[in-house]
């Protein structure tokens, strides 16, 4: 069984769900803002990774974020 998120949707349904909002945009001529489909989920893994994982007394480095979202197969960070 696939983890769910913190709203209870699996990974795969997040790509579903920010594929069918691209291409809806495309044909209503909207365009993408010059960040790539994916930013956006990028943004809720490093979201739900925060508040599962960081703390004030611990937070969390880039380079720890960067090994999570490798391991959802997900680019990490740029600089």
């Amino acid at each position: 069984m696939e983890e769910k998120d913190s709203w209870g949707l699996t990974e795969e349904e997040i790509k579903q769900r920010l594929r069918r909002q691209n291409q809806e945009n495309s044909k209503r001529g909207f365009a993408g803002g010059g960040r790539s489909s994916g930013q956006g989920v990028k943004l809720l893994y490093i979201r739900d990774y925060l508040y599962a994982k960081a703390t004030k007394e611990h937070p969390k480095k880039a380079k720890e974020i960067q090994t999570f979202l490798a391991s959802k197969n997900i680019v990490g960070l740029s600089r």
